[in-house]
């Protein structure tokens, strides 16, 4: 069997995930030795893979699997997500500010929790969160709406120091919707004198575009 072959047979098993798969001869000469690295979750305990042969083989074959154990840690502990702003409180000797952040939440919270959270923030009622793409333990992505805030669109950052894992990357990406089913359209004045406009019939176009 092929590395390629015994990779599509594994694709087959119910929650193990995407594997790497390499195969080499044995070190003495005769049969293969296959590697194979899952890359799509975590475990305290591996996965206990098996060989079970089927129809006739040679009576001397030596067939056994070896273990390791992860060498990744999997996701754990909790964050908060800052809006961007302060929250400040008037003292008789100045104001005393503090980031305008959500309470913490666990490393896999759920969207309805989070929108929860965040709704709770000034000026962000109503916020909407929805689950993207998702490996268990290992990877989340939320898609956070915001109903109200429309020309004040928070890039929310994320305080990741209470979450613990083997390699904790974390990203946030801005999308402006405009209005209408074309997006924003401002139209463009034309003056010959600087004090008297006239309506050209262009238009600046505005599309959603990443920060």
């Amino acid at each position: 069997m092929s590395a390629s072959e015994l990779k599509t047979v594994l694709a087959t098993i119910s929650g193990l995930g995407a594997a790497v798969v390499e195969r080499y001869p044995s070190a003495v000469g005769v049969g293969f030795t296959w590697l194979v690295l899952l890359t799509e979750g975590t475990r305290k305990s591996p996965i206990p893979l098996t060989i079970e042969l089927i129809g006739s083989y040679p009576s001397d074959l030596d067939v056994h699997v070896t273990i390791y154990p992860s060498t990744l840690l999997p996701l754990s502990g909790t964050f908060a997500l800052l809006s961007g702003k302060e929250t400040c409180t008037e003292l008789a000797i100045g104001d005393y500010c503090t980031p305008e952040k959500t309470s913490r939440m666990p490393f896999n919270v759920d969207a309805t929790t989070m929108a929860q959270k965040l709704s709770s923030l000034p000026g962000l009622t109503g916020t909407l969160v929805s689950l993207g793409r998702v490996v268990s333990n290992w990877e989340y992505e939320w898609i956070v709406t915001y109903t109200h805030a429309y020309l004040d669109v928070p890039l929310l950052e994320l305080d990741k120091a209470s979450v613990a894992g083997s390699a904790v990357y974390t990203k946030t990406t801005r999308l402006q919707k405009g209005f209408g089913i074309d997006g924003v359209k401002v139209a463009v004045e034309v003056s010959s004198n600087n004090q008297d406009y006239s309506t050209s019939g262009n238009v600046y176009h505005y599309t959603p575009t990443p920060d």
